[in-house]
């Protein structure tokens, strides 16, 4: 039937991988930071094409804030592109679709540190 043996796994390369970061300050308080992410084409288990993909995410984020508060929001796969992961011996698909755009509000606390109890 449909079993995969393990011995007959296709040879395959490991992906190329590729990550550009930008960090920025936005008035005194803030930043924004950009995130570029490449992952050049890949081979699933059964040998298929699985296409590369260039993705892009941005977070919004403050500096600590009122004693140790920090906000951020982020936004991933910002472009909203279909992309593919390649798929184990374990599944019947051989690429499995990942998440699209994805967005994410943090609101984050650090307690104070003993050395510095004012302070973050």
């Amino acid at each position: 039937g449909d079993h995969r043996d393990l011995h007959s796994f296709p040879t395959r390369r490991l992906p190329i991988s590729a990550k550009l970061d930008l960090s920025v300050p936005v008035f005194r308080k803030s930043f924004v930071s950009g995130e570029l992410l490449y992952t050049s084409a890949q081979r699933s288990y059964s040998g298929t094409r699985v296409s590369p993909t260039v993705l892009t995410n941005v977070t919004v984020a403050s500096k600590p804030f009122l004693n140790g508060w920090q906000l951020s929001a982020s936004g991933y796969n910002l472009f909203n592109r279909s992309w593919f992961s390649p798929a184990g011996p374990e599944l019947r698909e051989d690429e499995i679709l990942q998440d699209g755009r994805t967005l994410r509000v943090k609101l984050s606390y650090t307690l104070p540190s003993r050395e510095h109890p004012g302070r973050p």
